[in-house]
């Protein structure tokens, strides 16, 4: 038992303990800022400027501030190059929801998966469009840049949070009849 460990504490550390413990505090609100007056403003420039934009870096930990225009000039980029992206006249998640649901219906009546299992898999019920955007590779080199020296190639992603197929994923452990 724990507690009897307390009792073989002597009673002057156990007092500095509590004082210690009192003098924490537990809300982060009350924190002093890290940033002084002049930082904070200077970042809520650079976050409310929509000539920039600002993304992690695709590798280390460094935060790219660029030009938008060269943003969505390497974006376009990407997205122009039919062997991996093809434009859609009107968004597919709609469909596929629908598509979705019956295959779990089918899968569930065919007792393959439960009831609780076609509800994770299911996603939300107001699925939203996936997302796109790039992380720059500013660790390349320059020269092997989209624009050399001023634009560097991104790392696409695709954001499916909240979409249509965000539940399906493969299972961390092999899915069991009872889970």
């Amino acid at each position: 038992d724990w507690t009897d460990y307390i009792t073989k504490i002597p009673p002057q550390i156990l007092e500095r303990i509590r004082t210690d413990q009192k003098s924490l505090t537990m809300d982060p609100t009350n924190n002093e800022p890290n940033l002084t007056e002049e930082e904070y403003q200077a970042l809520q420039e650079l976050r409310n400027d929509t000539s920039l934009v600002i993304k992690p870096a695709d590798k280390g930990s460094a935060l790219v501030i660029m030009d938008r225009t060269d943003y969505v000039h390497e974006a376009l980029h990407q997205l122009q190059d039919h062997q991996y992206y093809m434009q859609l006249q009107e968004p597919i998640y709609p469909e596929m929801t629908n598509l979705i649901n019956k295959i779990l219906t089918t899968l569930v009546q065919k007792k393959i998966i439960t009831k609780k299992q076609a509800n994770h898999i299911k996603g939300t019920d107001t699925p939203r469009p996936c997302y796109f955007y790039l992380l720059p590779k500013i660790h390349k080199p320059p020269q092997t840049w989209t624009v050399p020296y001023q634009i560097p190639a991104g790392r696409p992603i695709v954001s499916d949070c909240g979409s249509e197929s965000y539940g399906i994923h493969p299972p961390k452990k092999p899915l069991q009849k009872n889970d």
